[in-house]
Parts: C-alpha cells; structure tokens; sequence
C-alpha cells in the first residue's frame, strides 16, 4: 500500500495510484528516450569507425614520404638504357627495411631511401615491368602468355613501417608495383615500427601494393638444442631437455600459418592465399634439427600457396617453379650490382615468340 494525500494509504486500485504509476512510467519513457538520443550519434562513430580509419589520411610520421630524386652520374645513364628482352623468366627482388642513414649503421638488411631510389630508376630505365602477385602465381603454374617484356617480381618481407613509407611514392613515380609480405601477429599487437592493419588495407587499395603473408607468431628464433636456437618453420622446439614430436612440430608450424592465412582474408577483402615468404628463407633446407622437416614442409607450403619465396640462390625464376628464388637486397648492394645481375641473367634467360603484354594490363591486382 502506498500513503495517498492527507496521510491516508491507497492500494494498487486506487486512482490516484494508477495516475502515479502512469506518470513514472512516462519519465522512464522520457529517460530512456534522451539517452537513445544521446547515444545514436556515438553508436553511428563506432559503426563507420573501420570505413573511416581507412578514409581518412595517415598521420604525418606515418604516411608515405616524399620520394627520393635519385642522382645519376653520366656513367650511369649511359650504362643503363633497356636490357635484353626476356619473357621466359622473372627475377624476384627482395627487400626489408628503407633507413634514412649512411650504409653500416642500420640492420644488414636494409638500405638507404636514396639508394632504393636509384635502383627504383635503373630498372624503369631499364625497361623492366614490376608485375602483380597474381601474374606471378600464373607464371608458376607455367602460364606465360601475356607476360610484359622484361617482368620482374619486387618484394617486401616483414610489413615493416619504413618500407612503406620510403617505398611508395618512388614505386608511384617510375609506375612500379610490389608485394608486401606481413606478419599478422606484429600488425595485431600495433608492434611499433610495423604496419598496422588500416595502413595494409589502404596499401592494398592504391592497386599498387599486394599483401601477402610471411608469418602468423612464427617469424622467430627458438631453442632447437643447447646453447642453440634457430627458425620456428625451421626446427623442432627444444625445452627442458627434449624436443617435441614432428607430429607437434605439424602441427604447430601449419596451425600458425592457416591462423596468419585466415586473418588476412578476414581483414583484407581482396587477399587472396597466392604467395608465402618462409622467414628466414628457411623451411628446413637450410639449417634444421630434424632433417624430415625440409620434405614435408616444402609438399604441405605448395599445397597451401601457389608459390614459396625462398633466397637459396640469385637466379632467374623458370615458369613451374613453385618454389622461387629471391635476390636478397642487402646494405651493401648498390644499383650496379644489381643491374649487372639483372642485365647477365636477361641475357642467359629464353624469350617466348609472340608479343608481350603492355605494362597496363598487370594494372589490376
């Protein structure tokens, strides 16, 4: 019983009760329908949260940087007019990191933006064609026609931040494409120095960057023995004393891999499973604990990719290769070393009768 005016009690059927009722029920109408309003407008941020976070630019540390204007000695621009033709074959470039500092005083593995610059013209004055990793895929399952003239694969390993940032508009100015090879678990956990999953996207959205993979969390060194320790793909976990079972080691390597391949395709509308950089260049050929690894692992990559990207050695790739050959672009290679290469290998290399395709038609991804 409720007290009704005057201090006597009312029961529930009493109208002066139901007038009461009603009109906290309208309050609570009228509460809950401020706080809708008040909400709508956060709900519809968060709603376009992921469509914006690619719409909108980049900051400025982390967009793109003006392009190096590479300096060319008059040597130079005599000695790197068109190579030979070549359509047979593709040479598979690989990169890590572009620094901004004098060779010797960065990773190994990495050069400067002005000398990525000058390679980035002597292949455009060379006449080569960058093509797409679908174009490439095709190569390997010895589909050759429609190859441009002088094709060649660049690539990228790691997703890392200065690679994109020194890279892209030099790829944009001499009309260049490449294949970024990403680490989901860095891009993930927003790992300082690597690219997040909204740069990815909108790399794969200039139509000038394929995104590919190159590890989940297995881009790592482990304990393989005593003392020792060497690549996850590569080796048999050592701990405590024992190694784990090749039936573990299956498991694991494949486990972390189809994780890294599903979370590009969920991330990346237009990914597809073409190409697969082993870390390290090593799936057990190189250096292992166990040597069954080498085997089973190069059958199990072919049946999960169409090609696997290795740096054994520096050769021109054959059509049905499905197991490539990347040239390792390190500190100390320099835009002469590499077109010496390139112009020996586009002369050993067959050309194929018939007309090339224009550099427009690897346009689309």
């Amino acid at each position: 019983m409720t007290p009704a005016a005057g201090g006597a009690l009312m029961t529930r059927s009493h109208p002066a009760f139901r007038v009461m009722v009603r009109r906290r029920v309208l309050v609570s109408l009228r509460s809950m329908l401020s706080l809708r309003r008040a909400l709508l407008p956060l709900v519809a941020v968060l709603w376009t949260l992921p469509g914006a976070a690619l719409a909108a630019p980049p900051p400025p540390w982390r967009a793109p940087l003006r392009p190096v204007r590479p300096v060319l000695t008059p040597a130079e621009r005599a000695q790197w007019p068109q190579v030979a033709d070549y359509r047979d074959a593709v040479p598979v470039l690989n990169y890590h990191g572009l620094h901004n500092v004098r060779p010797g005083l960065a990773d190994p593995y990495s050069i400067t933006r002005a000398e990525f610059a000058r390679q980035m013209a002597m292949l455009s004055r060379g006449g080569f064609h960058a093509i797409t990793i679908r174009r490439y895929a095709a190569f390997t399952a010895g589909r050759t026609a429609g190859l441009p003239s002088r094709p060649i694969l660049i690539t990228f390993d790691d997703g890392r931040l200065d690679s994109y940032r020194g890279a892209d508009r030099v790829l944009a100015r001499y009309h260049l494409r490449a294949t970024m090879f990403a680490i989901t678990a860095a891009a993930d956990a927003r790992r300082p120095g690597y690219l997040r999953w909204s740069e990815l996207a909108r790399m794969a959205r200039t139509r000038r960057w394929d995104i590919q993979e190159h590890a989940g969390a297995g881009h790592v060194l482990i304990p393989t023995g005593p003392r020792r320790s060497g690549p996850s793909y590569a080796n048999l976990l050592w701990t405590t004393g024992t190694r784990e079972t090749f039936t573990d080691f299956q498991r694991r390597v494949s486990g972390d891999i189809l994780a890294a391949r599903d979370r590009l395709a969920a991330v990346l509308p237009t990914f597809r499973p073409l190409g697969f950089a082993v870390p390290y260049g090593d799936y057990g050929q190189d250096a292992s604990n166990y040597a069954p690894i080498a085997a089973w692992e190069a059958g199990w990559l072919q049946t999960a990719f169409a090609v696997v990207f290795v740096q054994d050695h520096r050769v021109f790739n054959p059509p049905g290769e499905r197991i490539a050959q990347r040239y390792g672009v390190h500190a100390t290679t320099t835009a002469g070393a590499l077109h010496d290469w390139l112009v020996a290998g586009a002369a050993a290399a067959p050309t194929l009768a018939g007309p090339a395709a224009t550099p427009s038609a690897d346009a689309a991804p």
